[in-house]
């Protein structure tokens, strides 16, 4: 059933339309002692999540920016998250 589920949601993502990113939000949420947080990376226009990560650490977030992070070091001074959503500005 899960396999099922599955093939359903990449088809149905895959032929959706897609909103483009004009500002986007990062969020942590708390689940508690054993899960701790999540982060949540979600377009600020449509309220859509793009993103969840395990933890609120700096490298979760790095997983979303997978190449952001050399660029983050070569093109800003250490202004963090700005940095990335400027990097990521510039892929995109």
């Amino acid at each position: 059933m899960r396999a099922i589920d599955l093939r359903y949601l990449q088809r149905w993502s895959a032929a959706r339309r897609k909103d483009p990113l004009v500002q986007m939000g990062v969020d942590e949420i708390y689940f508690g002692k054993q899960m701790k947080f999540i982060t949540v990376v979600s377009n600020l226009d449509t309220g859509e999540p793009l993103w969840f990560g395990q933890d609120r650490k700096q490298e979760t977030l790095d997983e979303f920016f997978p190449d952001a992070t050399e660029r983050l070091a070569t093109e800003t001074s250490g202004s963090g998250l700005r940095g990335y959503v400027a990097a990521f500005h510039q892929q995109h």
